[in-house]
């Protein structure tokens, strides 16, 4: 499934790291602000001898330290998701309250008793622009149905998890690179937050994950793999390996553009305004693959989303070989198109 080194992909990472594009979660970043962090939790020996509290796991994962405000970003989801639900009812949407939720958060807070808010998530001004225009119906979503809006909104923020995911081993890696093992709070603390932010309490692209499988009867192929490179990428981290890291961190990416690439290849064969606009929102996590390896492919699916191309030629780029090799899909993981 190895189609691009590790080498270069965390060339780009901890380019974007160091240049500081993510918020500010940190190494002291370890306290619950969670009203809901009652899971069980393990005592674990750090590197110094001292004891901690880590965060429960779900029997795929075990973390090695406290992520329990991280993953309880899934509140806020779950809030967003809640009002959004008016629109698929007909309803008008209460986008204050969805403002207010996605700019001043609430359910998780940070080391330093502010709040980790959605809005502030993750340097991705491509997608929070978009995210944020579909709050306030500027832009070209002037006019547009709160149903369109909604899917926007919604499949933007998976995307700000998809980024999130890869920040944290970004920053894990760099810090790897200084021989930073402690489980509390270095390397393995990032690759924990990454676990985080992917299951977020059952908000998280975890769930959008199994939905993709149930979709394409794939289960055990879809969100497995992510999960499993993400255990690998944390014992690579805790035993210093920076090979084993960079390409268990690789194979987290893949996984999870594969889950952006079915939800692409679904919504394609959309046949309705809201439904083209969720596989635009998802289109987005894969996007800057598509481009790169071809922007013919990418300008043809970009079109078929807008309404102004087919979605039989929507298909076809998506399915370009080229894109399949930038998308790291191999023959078993294709869809029929």
């Amino acid at each position: 499934m190895r189609h691009r080194t590790a080498t270069a992909l965390f060339t780009v990472l901890l380019a974007a790291v160091l240049a500081g594009c993510g918020d500010d979660d940190g190494a002291d970043d370890n306290a619950s602000g969670s009203a809901s962090a009652s899971a069980s939790v393990a005592a674990v020996e750090g590197d110094e001898g001292d004891d901690h509290e880590a965060s429960a796991g779900d029997g795929d994962y075990e973390p090695v330290s406290d992520v329990d405000a991280h993953a309880a970003i899934g509140g806020d989801i779950a809030a967003i998701k809640d009002l959004l639900a008016a629109a698929k009812e007909g309803a008008p949407v209460d986008w204050d309250a969805v403002g207010e939720v996605y700019e001043g958060g609430g359910a998780s807070v940070k080391g330093d008793g502010t709040n980790r808010t959605l809005a502030t998530l993750v340097g991705a001004p491509d997608v929070a622009d978009r995210i944020e225009a579909a709050i306030a119906g500027t832009g070209e979503l002037v006019g547009s149905s709160d149903g369109v809006r909604a899917q926007h909104v919604d499949k933007g923020i998976s995307v700000l998890l998809q980024r999130k995911v890869v920040d944290e081993l970004a920053a894990a890696q760099a810090k790897l690179a200084d021989d930073d093992t402690d489980p509390a709070s270095g390397a393995p603390h990032n690759v924990d937050e990454a676990w985080a932010f992917f299951t977020a309490e059952g908000n998280g692209l975890a769930a959008t994950a199994d939905k993709r499988a149930a979709d394409f009867e794939r289960e055990g192929e879809v969100r497995e793999p992510v999960v499993t490179a993400l255990a690998a990428a944390q014992q690579a981290s805790l035993d210093g390996d920076g090979d084993a890291f960079a390409e268990a961190a690789a194979e987290v990416d893949d996984a999870l553009a594969y889950i952006f690439y079915l939800a692409t290849h679904k919504y394609l064969d959309a046949d309705d305004e809201v439904g083209l606009a969720e596989g635009a929102a998802f289109y987005a996590g894969i996007q800057p693959r598509v481009a790169a390896a071809s922007p013919e492919a990418d300008a043809t699916i970009t079109a078929a989303f807008a309404g102004d191309g087919s979605s039989e030629a929507g298909q076809e780029a998506l399915h370009r070989p080229e894109v399949l090799e930038a998308l790291a899909v191999d023959d078993e993981q294709r869809e029929d198109d």
